[in-house]
């Protein structure tokens, strides 16, 4: 009777350990299908390399109200760069970039990228509440010319198309000039609608 009874424990207990390691590692896939996407903090959330060799990383962009008050200043320098050089592009007035930072990143629609330790290209997104929907709208994408052609800006919409999902949006999208050269990889990775845009410049 004895025996038996240990038997019953001691499987009982293996059956508990099965289960729990289960757990753990359902746990830690659900937490590793989830690393592109918006967190409000400045660790790293999405890491891979490029086809050059090369490593890019995304993160939100670092606030000045963040632990890392220097890493905050180094991001909006940074993003101060790369927001002239892409108005100049559309012929733009680029010298808002410190309030486009500061606004975008508080209201949570702001990536950047980094490769090898430098950061070379965001993105900026808004969420759009529609009549039946809501969607999210990539408004700019870019990345330097010196790191073009590497998989940053795959990487860049594919984290904003994790942010629509995570926020329950129907659908991305992004508007682009006919002969942009990132139309390429746009074809790539997303539908070309029939839709013709119509705008009153005020």
């Amino acid at each position: 009777m004895t025996s038996a009874y240990s038997f019953v424990l001691n499987h009982v207990s293996l059956l508990q350990r099965v289960i729990l390691g289960l757990d753990v590692v359902l746990l830690f896939a659900v937490l590793r299908s989830r690393r592109i996407a918006y967190l409000p903090s400045s660790r790293v959330v999405h890491d891979q390399k490029t086809h050059d060799g090369g490593r890019v990383i995304l993160r939100p962009a670092r606030g000045i109200n963040d632990d890392d008050e220097n890493g905050a200043k180094a991001d909006c320098r940074a993003f101060e760069v790369m927001w002239e050089d892409y108005c100049r592009h559309f012929g733009a007035d680029g010298s808002m970039g410190a309030s486009v930072f500061d606004r975008m990143r508080r209201e949570g629609g702001l990536v950047l990228a980094e490769v090898n330790g430098r950061v070379v290209g965001f993105a900026t997104f808004i969420q759009i509440e529609h009549t039946f929907s809501s969607t999210l709208y990539l408004e700019d994408l870019y990345v330097m010319r010196s790191a073009r052609s590497a998989g940053v800006g795959r990487a860049l919409i594919e984290w904003t198309r994790k942010v629509a999902v995570k926020r329950g949006c129907k659908r991305l999208y992004w508007h682009a000039l006919k002969d942009a050269d990132a139309r390429y990889l746009y074809a790539r990775v997303a539908n070309l609608t029939n839709l013709v845009r119509y705008q009153i410049d005020l």
